[in-house]
């Protein structure tokens, strides 16, 4: 077909929505969403199917001072928007697929499950006002409990404690599924996978980007802020019983929602700042303002930077030096880390055996084993990229 015949046109399940200065394209049967400027809106409604190339890239260029030509605009339209569905086309496209970082997923609740649900009464909890102030509360609420306790050595039954923390995790992804609901979001179905080796629960919340930047925030948060309500319940519990069930698990909830304000890994944390940033691809994004600095360092360059740009710099900086902090450790106390696998499943099988829980022990083996296992991750990273650029290298 001519370059001029082609006659590009949107598809009908393409839905519009606006988030602050954005316009978000939702390809509602495949499942991909497209920021782009607000500016742009009256250009893309006029793909109707009846201008070519030339027609739409003189409707541009009336529109906007930055100029673009039949070959740029052609590659843009078919490289953004008719792979991924938005434009009609011949071509047999799949549904966006998860994120590829997580790896053998399994559906614990299938999507939809709130449709029906009536959420009103819950809306308030997550205005901005209360939302934080509940938030900062609860979490010092849960931080006086922990070093109150932490020091203690704790005895309980452990298949009743992994019960409740694995139910706990279920209670997260709700929370931003609630917080969802309450904000007219639907979401995806809550799922089990590995995140490189780590095994994660999540949601898919993909439609979230259709929603100003101050209400993806708090679905973010939502998550954690369950965690912390469900740890007071659970203090709650103890104080009513004295069984140290609830304690027990209250302290291992606690510290476990510390992973979730690592902003360094894709954590509840990582998605505010993708949120707050507007950057869905934050640690690429990030990396690529981080090159755009040093390049500019080595050219001799004075271009101003906007304050986005250097926070994301900034950002993927600080993240370089966690990773290679993790990467130190893992090289000076590769041995430890070893020996304290071994220690620390040896003092986890004394504890279920036992019922006894020394938390001194388990959090100081559990440090050296976690830099073991990011020292692993890295050294496969760099083993597989090697293999990578052998591989097309031969090729």
């Amino acid at each position: 077909m001519e370059l001029e015949e082609w006659k590009p046109m949107l598809s009908e399940n393409v839905k519009f929505s606006k988030s602050g200065n954005s316009l978000v394209l939702n390809q509602e049967e495949l499942g991909y969403q497209l920021k782009l400027n607000i500016d742009v809106e009256p250009f893309i409604r006029s793909l109707d199917g009846k201008k070519n190339l030339n027609e739409l890239s003189n409707i541009y260029n009336e529109a906007f001072t930055k100029k673009i030509d039949e070959a740029s605009l052609e590659k843009f339209l078919k490289s953004d928007l008719t792979s991924k569905g938005f434009i009609k086309s011949n071509l047999v496209l799949k549904k966006r697929p998860q994120a590829s970082y997580i790896k053998y997923k399994i559906t614990i609740i299938k999507s939809g499950f709130l449709k029906e649900t009536k959420l009103e009464y819950l809306s308030a909890f997550f205005s901005k006002e209360k939302f934080y102030l509940l938030l900062i509360l609860l979490f010092l609420s849960n931080l006086l409990i922990f070093f109150f306790y932490d020091n203690s050595t704790i005895s309980s039954n452990s298949s009743q404690v992994i019960a409740i923390v694995f139910c706990s995790h279920i209670f997260h992804e709700l929370g931003h599924a609630i917080s969802a609901k309450c904000k007219n979001i639907s979401s995806g179905p809550i799922s089990f996978g590995f995140y490189y080796f780590l095994p994660v629960f999540f949601i898919d919340l993909s439609d979230a980007w259709n929603i100003k930047k101050s209400d993806r925030i708090i679905i973010n948060l939502s998550g954690i802020l369950i965690d912390y309500l469900f740890g007071i319940f659970l203090f709650i519990c103890y104080k009513i019983t004295n069984n140290n069930l609830f304690i027990l698990s209250n302290i291992l909830l606690f510290l476990k929602t510390f992973y979730n304000l690592n902003p360094f890994i894709r954590s509840d944390i990582y998605w505010v700042l993708a949120d707050y940033f507007e950057k869905p691809n934050l640690s690429e994004q990030s990396r690529r303002a981080l090159m755009k600095v040093f390049s500019n360092i080595k050219k001799m360059k004075s271009q101003p930077f906007t304050k986005s740009q250097i926070y994301m710099a900034s950002y993927y900086f600080l993240t370089i030096i966690f990773w290679t902090y993790i990467i130190i450790n893992f090289l000076k106390n590769v041995m430890n880390g070893f020996a304290s696998s071994r220690l620390f499943l040896t003092t986890i099988q004394r504890s279920i055996n036992t019922g006894v829980w020394d938390f001194s022990v388990l959090i100081r083996h559990s440090v050296n084993l976690l830099f073991l296992f990011f020292g692993v991750y890295i050294l496969f990273v760099i083993i597989r990229v090697g293999i990578k650029k052998i591989t097309r290298a031969i090729k």
